[in-house]
This record gives structure tokens, sequence and C-alpha cells, in this order.
């Protein structure tokens, strides 16, 4: 997906990826993150709230302004608004940059101890997935670590996003890291998106990923 036509799913309030409630597995295992976390493509995500009453710094990196905004607007804390290389809205223990998680301007940023990824790996395409996994490299502290939401389901049934990524693709992604999965859970009768495109299993992962040093 490109930029453009990220934007413009903000702009027309076309974000089913989004979840009200915070993701299960994140409650579950919230402890094994450190005091910064980074939330690549955060959108509005309910995690972000969850992680900073933890006590946790925030840092998301999100595309659309639009996002970054409503996150704030349905949590309550005014933000102040930093506006230099990108916007940053902070408030509250989060700080939001409103970039381009692939631009120059976030190499910038203070390193995070940790990531949380929920609805990042799977939303972008095969192709740039090594991209991303270099782009968390640098924005993490060597030894930091991250925790993985993915799904995994029949490729030849669904064409995404969101893409299937199995733990061999996830492996492939993170060689010489250490891959810890923590969870897996059948999902599909909770997804009924999925079922209407056609997928007949819906396997939602939880993996902790510690990168080598």
């Amino acid at each position: 997906m490109t930029n453009q036509a990220w934007l413009d799913r903000w702009a027309q309030d076309q974000i089913g990826f989004h979840r009200d409630e915070p993701n299960r597995s994140l409650l579950a295992h919230l402890d094994r993150l450190g005091p910064r976390v980074l939330v690549p493509l955060a959108g509005k995500a309910r995690e972000m709230r969850v992680l900073a009453e933890a006590g946790r710094e925030v840092v998301g990196i999100e595309l659309a302004e639009k996002a970054a905004r409503a996150f704030f607007a349905e949590w309550g804390p005014i933000p102040s608004v930093e506006r230099a290389a990108h916007p940053i809205h902070r408030a509250a223990g989060v700080e939001m940059h409103v970039a381009d998680l692939f631009g120059d301007g976030v190499l910038e940023i203070p390193p995070c101890d940790s990531a949380f990824d929920r609805a990042a790996l799977v939303a972008i395409e095969p192709h740039r997935r090594r991209a991303y996994v270099e782009r968390l490299r640098r924005l993490l502290r060597p030894g930091g670590n991250i925790l993985l939401i993915s799904f995994d389901y029949p490729e030849a049934e669904m064409s995404g996003p969101p893409f299937s990524v199995g733990s061999s693709v996830i492996a492939g992604l993170f060689p010489g890291d250490r891959v810890e999965r923590l969870e897996e859970r059948q999902i599909l009768a909770e997804e009924p998106k999925f079922a209407a495109r056609g997928v007949s299993r819906l396997v939602e992962a939880c993996d902790l990923i510690t990168l080598a040093r």
C-alpha cells in the first residue's frame, strides 16, 4: 500500500483494522517490554494508552496525522504539538511522530528498548518486510526486543493485507535472533471479515523476538 493510499483510508475512515479493545497478548506479556516502547504504524492503537498507563514511555510512528489527533481525542489528554522535521504530538507519556516509518526523519528518534507490533508486519507487502525489520533494528537498542502479533492463514484463500505471516517467515526475517512463541490462538470465529473472504483457518500468534547484540 502506498503512503497516499494509507492517508486516503484515514481520510475516508476506512480503518477496519482498528480494535477498540487492547490486544490480549499484550496484556498477558506486557512485563516483557522495556521502559521505552516503539509502536510502528501506530494508527490510534488503544495499546499505546495501555502501555503508558503501565508506566512505559511510548513512541508511536504514524503517517496519518488524523490518527494521532484521534488517539488523544478519544483518550482525553490534550497533547502539545511540535512541528519540526515532522509533527510530534505529546501527552501523558505518549509521543506520536507523524512521519513515514521508512523516511530519514525517524532515525533521529532516540532508540527504544522494545517494540510492540500488532498490525504493522502483517500490513506490509512481502517484498518490504526485510526493509521493515531493518528499520526496527535501527530504532531499537542493541539487544532490544519485539512483541509481535501476527496472523497465519492459508495464503491461497485470501490476498492481504493483512497478510499471512507464519512462523517460518518470522524465523527467516530474524536469523540469529531469539524467537520465542508465547501464544497461538484460533480466532476465525472472532473475525467474520476473514471468513467472509473465504479463509478457513486463522491463527493469531504472539512471538517475543530478542535481537542479537
